[in-house]
């Protein structure tokens, strides 16, 4: 297998995971796809905010739950590997030729390199305040670092941490996978651009334009 250099900036149908799901996958089904959803956006059991990913495809698999890591508050994409693996040996034995969406959370918040304690703390606050974790995380940079720009450093090194380790699981599924592969994003990310952090509903490049590598 060989990678070709067709890496391209696109603009995403949304600026965050319901609007990316439901202008991507408008159809009423696609029986050829198994989805292997990291976010519990979309699962196997119930609709959210009007998307129903288990009424749309042959099968999704709840990594958000079957794959959650309690000490990391997240998916790790170690695990997403580990149960895409299982499928690929079942289509093998029962000679499938299902399609797979693979949806991991990385790099997207929590940052897996963060110190686990914070996390844990933060994680709680988001649950209790409903409020979005990249938020919390920023306010309580606030709270120990004066400087700006410190913190928006901070930030991008996590993030950019964050999709190191997830492109390398990336890398290691592709060798094992057939046909054409496409590797993209739902959303991009606010990292400081304008104070903010996170995707919230606001027409900005940062959050819309997205990859979309083409992968033979």
């Amino acid at each position: 297998m060989c990678i070709r250099d067709r890496l391209y900036p696109v603009l995403s149908p949304a600026n965050e995971t319901i609007g990316w799901l439901k202008n991507t996958w408008y159809k009423q089904k696609y029986p050829e796809i198994i989805y292997f959803s990291a976010n519990p956006f979309v699962n196997s059991k119930k609709c959210y905010n009007g998307f129903c990913g288990y009424r749309k495809f042959s099968k999704v698999v709840e990594l958000w739950r079957t794959g959650w890591n309690e000490k990391l508050f997240t998916v790790p994409p170690w695990n997403v590997n580990k149960y895409v693996r299982i499928w690929l040996r079942l289509n093998k034995k029962h000679k499938r030729t299902h399609r797979f969406v693979i949806h991991y959370i990385q790099p997207h918040y929590p940052y897996i390199s963060l110190n686990q304690n914070i996390t844990r703390e933060i994680n709680s606050l988001t649950n209790e305040l409903n409020i979005a974790g990249e938020e919390l995380f920023l306010l309580a940079l606030y709270s120990y670092i004066s400087d700006k720009n410190k913190i928006w450093n901070l930030i991008r090194k996590l993030y950019r941490e964050n999709l190191k380790v997830v492109l390398k699981y990336v890398t290691d599924i592709i060798s094992e996978l057939d046909g054409t592969i496409v590797i993209t994003a739902d959303h991009g990310e606010l990292l400081g651009e304008h104070q903010l952090v996170g995707h919230p509903n606001i027409a900005l490049p940062a959050i819309r334009i997205v990859p979309w590598f083409i992968v033979k």
